[in-house]
């Protein structure tokens, strides 16, 4: 069984909200759309959940077959023969779908009355410069530990170019904005729950080049404490938006 210390500590923060939005229930059917890697799903599984992944991304498949998850090469929305899921699953992966109005349908067609739609995402639209800076001197700040970031990460990007605040429009502006998704999601089922939380350290955490997993749960963990510092005394704002919605009973 999976060690939740052995997670990424995305997918560890993921998890902790994704249990509590499903309370104590066990033995839940789950749909989860986008899982990349499988990481969470897999947790979920070993806690005797049944999952299905829906994975557009056939390296990604693989990697979630190898987990042992049970698995559609598929894009989202596509169509099951279920219509019974107790939860349907968009951690970091609803702002890529293109159709988003259709992919909330989906989610709602195959969910059982009363089943929940759980989201974790970000709202990259409404940063204000302050945030952005902080994240930009604390990514130079590792760079100069002597840490490195892949070519093709958003960290990477960054720090490869003098002009952030365009840096940051360009790596965003193909994806949608957290509110259209709040938009589109509440205008298809009750919205329970609304947050907004670290989100940051994932960027990092996934970006850096070159570490051991341990290493980089190490550097991930000190940035989200980093950061909750940071929002505590009101230098910066959240970057993460999590949402929980419910469709109706009847």
């Amino acid at each position: 069984m999976t060690n939740s210390n052995e997670m990424a500590v995305g997918s560890r923060e993921s998890l902790k909200f994704v249990e509590a939005a499903l309370g104590a229930q066990k033995g839940l059917k789950i749909l989860e759309v986008g899982p990349g890697s499988g990481e969470l799903a897999s947790a979920l599984q070993q806690m005797r959940h049944g999952i299905l992944v829906v994975e557009p991304s056939a390296g990604f498949a693989e990697v979630c077959q190898c987990r042992g998850l049970d698995t559609l090469v598929e894009p989202w929305p596509t169509k099951l023969p279920s219509r019974d899921f107790d939860a349907v699953l968009f951690v970091r992966s609803l702002h890529h779908i293109g159709d988003l109005s259709a992919a909330i349908s989906a989610a709602h067609e195959v969910l059982r009355a009363g089943g929940i739609l759980i989201l974790d995402d970000f709202d990259f639209k409404n940063v204000p410069a302050n945030t952005r800076v902080w994240f930009f001197r604390c990514l130079k700040r590792l760079e100069k530990r002597g840490f490195k970031f892949s070519s093709e990460s958003f960290p990477g990007q960054l720090l490869a170019t003098d002009n952030e605040f365009g840096c940051w429009t360009r790596s965003h502006d193909h994806i949608h904005e957290y509110e259209l998704m709040e938009q589109e999601i509440a205008a298809q089922f009750e919205v329970l729950h609304v947050a907004e939380v670290a989100y940051f350290y994932r960027y990092i955490e996934s970006g850096l080049a070159g570490l051991r997993d341990g290493k980089r749960i190490e550097i991930g963990l000190e940035i989200l404490r980093g950061e909750q510092d940071a929002v505590s005394s009101n230098k910066i704002k959240w970057l993460g938006r999590r949402l929980v919605a419910q469709k109706a009973l009847a």
